[in-house]
């Protein structure tokens, strides 16, 4: 598994497990990222984890390649505690 964040359309931002079939992505553990005030942009929030960063529980989501901007890489162990996972 993976963690990543996912910037779609409309200024959603999302971080969580992703996983991908066809052309439907999932988000499994997901959190909305609502803000980060770093100043280092989100880059910086999925090398770091959520310190400075305000998130919201938005459980499974799904979402179709259409509605993908991007997806950044994290660094899995900074988000364990965060989304509440185990590996």
């Amino acid at each position: 598994m993976k963690v990543k964040i996912a910037i779609l359309t409309y200024g959603w931002v999302f971080v969580g497990v992703h996983l991908k079939d066809g052309t439907t992505h999932t988000l499994a553990s997901a959190k909305n990222i609502r803000r980060h005030s770093t100043g280092k942009g989100l880059g910086f929030v999925a090398r770091n984890g959520d310190e400075n960063v305000t998130l919201d529980e938005a459980g499974t989501i799904e979402f179709p390649e259409s509605s993908l901007i991007g997806l950044i890489d994290c660094d899995d162990e900074k988000w364990e505690v965060p989304l509440g996972l185990e590996w």
